[in-house]
């Protein structure tokens, strides 16, 4: 019997801290200070989870009636923050892609 390679790219320390199993569901935001009524109008709107959230051009979410350009900004704000710790998790190449398509579709 094998066991795995001890010669992982990242310590194995740091993949527990931020082991996520899956899309975070855009609840999620309500922890980090999103008013739930505003959670509401994302899931209505069609956003279930974090990450489509995080990755929607900012005058998408704008165009959500009750989501004013402030509020946008605090979710925008709040998904890539909950996205930061698991992108640690991809290689460099896959989140440097991720990081550019996410910033054009902001502007």
């Amino acid at each position: 019997m094998s066991h795995p390679s001890q010669d992982s790219q990242a310590p194995q320390e740091d993949d527990e801290a931020h082991q996520v199993s899956g899309p975070l569901l855009v609840e999620k935001l309500q922890e980090a200070g999103i008013h739930p009524q505003d959670v509401k109008k994302l899931t209505d709107a069609g956003y279930h989870t974090v990450e489509a959230v995080a990755y929607t051009p900012k005058k998408n979410l704008i165009s959500i009636k009750g989501i004013s350009e402030q509020k946008a900004e605090k979710i925008l704000a709040e998904g890539e923050r909950w996205l930061t710790p698991s992108s640690s998790r991809c290689s460099s190449t896959q989140s440097a892609e991720n990081r550019t398509a996410w910033v054009s579709k902001r502007n």
